[in-house]
């Protein structure tokens, strides 16, 4: 935990388990298409059109949830 952030402050679990979400909708999504005999660059590019979709259903809360200002 940050110093800044309470301990009883929910927000980063919420935070963790939407990533998470995200982690496992894109491995399995992987382990799918490539089990189906997907070819290895077509898979990559379904499974990128599929996280632009996760990314939509994200808020921008979640999305801009500790981002990093540098260079």
């Amino acid at each position: 935990m940050t110093p800044d952030v309470p301990p009883d402050d929910p927000e980063p679990m919420l935070i963790a388990g939407r990533l998470s979400w995200v982690g496992s909708v894109t491995f399995n999504s992987v382990r799918r298409l490539l089990a189906a005999g997907g070819d290895p660059v077509d898979v990559a590019r379904q499974v990128l059109q599929r996280l632009e979709m996760v990314k939509s259903l994200l808020g921008e809360r979640t999305l801009n949830y500790a981002v990093k200002n540098t260079p």
